[in-house]
């Protein structure tokens, strides 16, 4: 699993990083909101070892905090 601070980092190695910390007078996102909500999904997905797959898309980040608006699970029994 990352971490909050490894995914950050993986965050702002994005080609489209520069979009999230505001443009066109959009206010910048919460990229540590982002970042958390990435390094839960991590451990969650690390913590089971039933878990065959995981996605949650979108994950909506907004200038404070972040919210998974779909996610999809996969457990092998």
């Amino acid at each position: 699993p990352v971490d909050e601070s490894q995914a950050e980092r993986l965050i702002h190695s994005l080609r489209g990083a520069p979009l999230l910390e505001g443009t066109r007078g959009r206010p910048p996102v919460d990229i540590p909101a982002a970042a958390a909500a990435v390094a839960a999904v991590s451990r969650a997905a690390a913590s089971c070892a039933a878990l065959a797959e995981l996605d949650v898309n979108p994950l909506l980040v907004l200038p404070r905090g972040a919210v998974a608006l779909d996610a999809r699970m996969l457990v092998e029994s």
